[in-house]
């Protein structure tokens, strides 16, 4: 086994310690505070292990996150904003049909799946910064969407002074 330094265990502490899933950087930043010449690189190093050791949990997405909870329980993750959400959940989440062709198969010991969509404060968000053009309502609209296009002429550029045989506009020699 492998010894627990006590950078390792400060690292551990911390990832057991918060309800969130925070990602290795958010990790290195509070785990800063404790050790000051911590580097990112050792920070991620350790939660690689932790996670390969099982001692964690790694929620693979487009931003990797950690979970100190290792108990039985299912994530949702927030297509927006990008949060993670346990789910505690005493029945099985599979049905009896799946549980029948995973028993073909052959025998589960663990299973992981995320469930994405998303999360309730940007659905409120969402209809905050919507137009329903039905219904005449305009709602927080974008500025992009406020504002109109200009109908103006683009001003016609200014014609510059012939170029000169040097490639200067002010030189004496002029080009033949």
């Amino acid at each position: 086994m492998e010894r627990i330094t006590n950078q390792k265990q400060i690292i551990l502490d911390y990832i057991q310690s918060v309800k969130t899933h925070p990602t290795a950087e958010e990790v290195y930043i509070a785990v800063r505070k404790k050790l000051p010449r911590i580097s990112l690189g050792t920070v991620y190093r350790n939660l690689e292990k932790f996670a390969k050791n099982g001692i964690i949990l790694e929620i693979k997405g487009e931003i990797k996150r950690f979970d100190g909870d290792i108990s039985e329980h299912q994530h949702f993750i927030c297509n927006q904003c990008e949060n993670v959400f346990d789910i505690f959940e005493d029945k099985t989440i599979l049905n009896k049909n799946i549980l029948k062709k995973i028993d073909k198969i052959g025998k589960a010991k663990k299973y992981d799946f995320y469930i994405y969509g998303i999360c309730k404060k940007c659905q409120k968000n969402n209809k905050l910064n919507t137009v329903d053009i039905k219904n005449k309502k305009f709602r927080n609209i974008n500025k992009q969407f406020r504002t109109m296009p200009c109908k103006k002429k683009k001003a016609t550029p200014k014609k510059s002074a012939p170029k000169r045989k040097c490639g200067t506009r002010k030189c004496s020699s002029k080009k033949k």
